[in-house]
C-alpha cells in the first residue's frame, strides 16, 4: 500500500511537467486520500504495551 502512494506522488511530480491542470490534480487527490486512509488504518489499532 505504502508503494502504491509513493507511486502516485511520482506519478503526480511527473504530471506537474505537463500542460493539462486535471492531470495533475487526479493522481494528487486519490493520492491524498489513500494516504489519510492509511492514517486512518494505523491509527485506529491498539497499542498492547506491557511495561
Amino acid at each position: 500500500m505504502d508503494t502504491l502512494i509513493l507511486l502516485l506522488i511520482l506519478i503526480t511530480l511527473i504530471a506537474m511537467r505537463g500542460r493539462k491542470r486535471w492531470s495533475v490534480y487526479l493522481p494528487f487527490f486519490v493520492s491524498l486520500v489513500a494516504t489519510f486512509l492509511l492514517f486512518l488504518s494505523h491509527a485506529s489499532e491498539t497499542l498492547d504495551l506491557n511495561f
